[in-house]
């Protein structure tokens, strides 16, 4: 008597079911740009047994939105913070002077962030530019130092082993025993040095902290995804956000891809609510998941109470914080990019470490440049991802075509600023490319205010200097095996 073999065609049939259904609601429901369904489309139509398990992971995020509904902060954050829709009568009522330093003609932009993004429009802020990590960290530990009430971090790489990084968590452990709240979040992908034990001593001194994600189920589901944030706040009324890690790097110590420039903020005033809002939020969305949640809730009416007191006056710079994730319907930092971009009537100088733009994007571009607008872009000459490069090279042709000018830094840039006509200026997290867009979870701080605005525009001019500009002639000369990698390897920047 023979055996029996099981067959597989009820297997192969729910696979192919499966792809199919994907695609379709690829189709239908999928809001990303068309260059990215097609790719996935063609991945579907080639790999039909295993296409739809890569959208799941890498692709799709409507379950980060499942997730974001689910892990949402206590009601009672809404008690201690302004609406979007009060924040929306207040500019529309005249509640906010736009005319000072000529803001009024930047009302549609504050408008288009608060609207989408919902980002609170605040005025009577400080805002401080700090152009490399010896500033920042300067300016940071001392701010550390005087802490007497909390201290949130979140960062995408914090290199626990430098210099800089045992001094930080050794400074924040010995805050912590000190008696102020520590709360610390760190992506695990992007810390693949860091262990949980670099946090030990901090996790002894009563700091808390937690990795995204908090378990390795949600890590798998949610691998492609990066908290790509950089932020922190001291006792509600400082807080620092941009591009600048924790790492020896950010000083320049790494030899490869030495200078390293960067930027960053220091923001004062009414706007560090904002941020500290951004930092409770993506707390709760953590604690929520973790197998292991702390006790203490950072929702609490007795913490929000705390953490959200309304900071002091302290400038006359207005500000928006912009925040975009793959759990956001729309990419609100690629809007608030493109919005500027349009705004632009005299200059609009663009800083960052990888240029892999949408079609969208790359019209803007080419529009404000042959609308007369002084558009430059500089990216670096030195990289530190071969990959990103190429795809960048890729796309800086199309913009010597329409006459924009671009620079290449003598090292590696890592700045992510956006400056126009003296007037806003945004600095923040996000790079110029799809993966910022659309996969990672960013924050940028918009700042309406002219001596600012200048700050920015001198800082690129001076960086501007010591760079080297592209020409025409020069890109069409470069070597053919570089033309070839960036035509294969742009290929895959829409599965990104």
């Amino acid at each position: 008597m023979t055996r029996e073999v099981p067959t597989l065609a009820p297997v192969v049939f729910l696979l192919y079911l499966a792809n199919l259904i994907t695609a379709i609601s690829l189709l239908f429901f999928r809001k990303k740009q068309v260059g990215s369904t097609l790719a996935w489309l063609l991945i579907f139509a080639f790999i039909p047994w295993l296409g739809f398990l890569l959208y799941f992971f890498f692709g799709s995020t409507q379950k980060l939105r499942l997730f974001s509904r689910q892990y949402q902060p206590s009601p009672a954050l809404a008690q201690y913070t302004e609406s979007p829709a009060e924040n929306n009568r207040a500019l529309l009522t005249g509640r906010f002077n736009l005319n000072s330093q000529g803001r009024e003609g930047y009302r549609d932009l504050i408008l288009m962030n608060l609207r989408g993004a919902g980002a609170i429009y605040t005025q009577d802020n400080g805002a401080e530019l700090l152009r490399d990590g010896q500033q920042k960290y300067g300016r940071l530990f001392d701010d550390i130092e005087n802490a007497q009430e909390s201290i949130h971090v979140l960062y995408f790489i914090l290199k626990a082993k430098d210099d800089v990084g045992r001094r930080f968590l050794s400074l924040l452990a010995r805050k912590a025993r000190q008696g102020v709240k520590v709360r610390l979040i760190y992506d695990t992908l992007g810390c693949l040095k860091t262990r949980s034990a670099d946090f030990d001593e901090l996790v002894e001194a009563g700091g808390m902290v937690y990795g995204y994600l908090p378990s390795l189920l949600r890590t798998l589901v949610q691998v492609n995804y990066r908290m790509h944030r950089k932020m922190v706040i001291i006792d509600g009324r400082v807080a620092y956000t941009g591009g600048i890690n924790i790492g020896d790097d950010y000083l320049g110590k790494d030899p490869k891809i030495h200078p390293w420039r960067d930027t960053s903020i220091r923001l004062t005033g009414p706007c560090v609510r904002e941020v500290q809002q951004r930092f409770i939020r993506d707390w709760v969305y953590l604690d929520a998941q973790s197998p292991r949640p702390y006790v203490e809730k950072i929702d609490s009416n007795e913490n929000l109470a705390c953490l959200l007191r309304q900071p002091p006056a302290a400038g006359g710079a207005g500000v928006q914080i912009v925040c975009s994730g793959p759990d956001s319907q729309y990419p609100h930092t690629k809007e608030c990019y493109l919005r500027m971009i349009y705004h632009a009537k005299r200059y609009l100088y663009i800083q960052t470490p990888y240029f892999i733009p949408d079609e969208t994007l790359l019209a803007a571009l080419r529009s404000a440049s042959r609308a007369g607008v002084d558009v430059r872009l500089m990216i670096p000459g030195v990289p530190d991802k071969p990959y990103a490069y190429h795809v960048t090279m890729w796309h800086v042709g199309e913009l010597l075509r329409c006459g924009i000018r671009v620079y290449r830094y003598p090292g590696f840039l890592h700045a992510k600023t956006v400056v126009l006509d003296d007037m806003a200026a945004s600095v923040g997290s996000t790079n110029l490319d799809m993966r910022s867009f659309d996969l990672d979870y960013e924050i940028n701080a918009l700042v309406y205010d002219r001596a600012f605005a200048m700050a920015c525009r001198r800082t690129f001019e001076q960086d501007q200097a010591v760079s080297r500009q592209l020409t025409p002639e020069e890109y069409r000369r470069r070597p053919l095996s570089d033309k070839i990698k960036e035509g294969v390897l742009r290929l895959v920047t829409p599965l990104m």
